[in-house]
């Protein structure tokens, strides 16, 4: 007689525990998690500069070529012209190469940051190790 008290006592004092360690990685995840959407901001950021360049190097080689186009029959314009537009699909090659890569930077970025979580997630606090009572309190005191 007397136990439920002792067994409450016991079960909500794992239980404080478990929430308290879930806290401490909670406040390592919002320091990770700053950190991670300011590195992916930065990354949409660039890569938006990356793709207005290679829209422009495209116009400008468009332009080039319909230049060379037009300019055929002096020669020289021609030359000019293609030769202007071939260095800007070289430039345009480059360019979709770097996007290519700060995109796969990126994501490796997001998969670290959720592999870090998954980590922390694995170091305690896990509530389910700390089922609540299987039956329901009866008094042993008869009614």
């Amino acid at each position: 007689m007397g136990r439920a008290a002792d067994a409450a006592f016991v079960y909500f004092r794992k239980l404080a525990a478990a929430t308290a360690q879930q806290n401490v990685i909670l406040a390592q995840v919002e320091g990770k998690y700053y950190e991670a959407v300011r590195a992916i901001w930065l990354l949409a950021d660039m890569v938006g500069g990356l793709i207005k360049m290679i829209i422009d190097k495209a116009i400008i080689i468009g332009v080039s070529a319909a230049a060379g186009t037009a300019l055929i029959e002096t020669g020289a314009g021609a030359v000019v012209g293609y030769g202007i537009a071939a260095w800007q699909a070289i430039e345009l090659v480059k360019k979709v190469n770097d996007a290519a890569t700060k995109i796969q930077a990126g994501g490796t970025l997001i998969l670290g940051f959720f592999s870090f979580l998954k980590a922390l997630a694995d170091q305690g606090g896990d509530l389910s190790k700390i089922p609540l009572p299987d039956q329901p309190y009866t008094s042993p005191a008869p009614a």
